[in-house]
């Protein structure tokens, strides 16, 4: 009898042992293959209701301050459906100025939905200003300047060691992967780098190519250069199923959660909005969804072009129609493919 208890117990554990296995991991399949992602809850991803993900930001109060500009701030608060974070702007590292305008500090309170669906159809980014936050409260933009070309930033080299650079109002803000912010080691599936206005979380790049994450790859988007005008938008295109990733640069995965992956290449953070976001404008605190961004010009809170006044869509050459900057409660027209 003994020997049975024994021989029953070794058959339990092994049961266990291969449940724990097969629960440890999820596959889904891509442009590239199979992938996997770890089953384990990521506790900076959104998971459902009125979970609040505070846990995803960085605690800037450790920066310790040697420049000339006031300390980090950031600080996260939750109701049942949405986000605030607020920021006074300055990054929690370095400062090094390469555009005109000095470092100012701003008063951001940015809203995120918590419970983010995805939307029937996708909509455009905001052409200019911004259309995400980082783990740090800074904004993210898109994959674009302003004047005189509507370029990549990244590509003619203006942005810094973090890819960023500050706007004319001192405003910092990234244009691509802020890797200074990340462990950036392929080990590191689904690192949340940020969130986008609609609510999903952007993440790095990486996913597992075996059951037991003991390799991993980078996802690559399906936006490619398709000529060298010098304009962002108007050299690249969507080539669906040339990369991993759709046309807002994320994919769903087998855990059922939509994200964005901050990509090596165009268009970096977002190329659209999967769902539906909050206008959050040039300094954060919008109004709910479906609310025009600034009350009277009829801008959509999901980021698609203005039916009110606006800078106006570049011409294909890139050449702006004025200034290029988004004047107070706008942020430009969008960018991104809409069905």
């Amino acid at each position: 009898m003994k020997r049975i208890g024994i021989a029953l117990s070794v058959v339990l554990l092994i049961a266990l042992a291969a449940g724990w296995a097969a629960a440890s991991s999820i596959s889904q399949t891509s442009a590239s293959g199979t992938v996997y992602l770890p089953a384990m809850s990521n506790p900076a991803a959104p998971s459902s209701g009125s979970d609040c993900p505070s846990a995803a930001f960085m605690d800037v109060s450790t920066y310790q301050q040697t420049q000339n500009y006031p300390a980090p701030t950031l600080s996260v608060a939750c109701s049942d459906t949405v986000m605030t974070v607020n920021s006074n702007g300055i990054p929690n590292f370095e400062f090094v100025q390469i555009t005109p305008s000095d470092l100012q500090a701003q008063s951001y309170a940015w809203q995120i939905p918590l419970n983010p669906q995805q939307a029937a159809s996708t909509s455009s980014i905001p052409l200019l200003g911004p259309v995400a936050i980082a783990i740090n409260g800074l904004p993210f933009y898109g994959p674009n300047e302003a004047q005189p070309t509507y370029g990549d930033p990244l590509v003619n080299n203006l942005l810094d060691f973090c890819n960023g650079h500050t706007a004319q109002r001192g405003d910092y803000h990234f244009h691509a992967r802020p890797d200074c912010l990340v462990d950036n080691q392929a080990s590191l599936v689904n690192q949340v780098v940020g969130y986008s206005f609609d609510g999903f979380p952007i993440v790095t790049p990486y996913v597992c190519v075996d059951a037991g994450c003991t390799s991993t790859r980078k996802v690559s988007s399906s936006w490619q250069k398709i000529n060298d005008s010098a304009a962002a938008w108007d050299s690249h295109a969507y080539v669906a199923g040339s990369g991993d990733l759709d046309e807002c640069n994320g994919m769903v995965g087998a855990d059922g959660q939509y994200r964005y992956y901050a990509t090596d290449t165009f268009p970096y953070i977002l190329g659209c909005y999967r769902g539906t976001a909050i206008s959050n404008g040039p300094g954060g605190g919008g109004p709910g969804p479906g609310q025009p961004a600034d009350g009277s010009s009829g801008q959509p809170s999901n980021g698609g072009a203005p039916t009110g006044p606006g800078n106006g869509t570049p011409p294909s050459n890139g050449t702006p129609p004025n200034n290029g900057q988004p004047g107070p409660g706008g942020r430009g027209p969008g960018r991104g493919p809409r069905p």
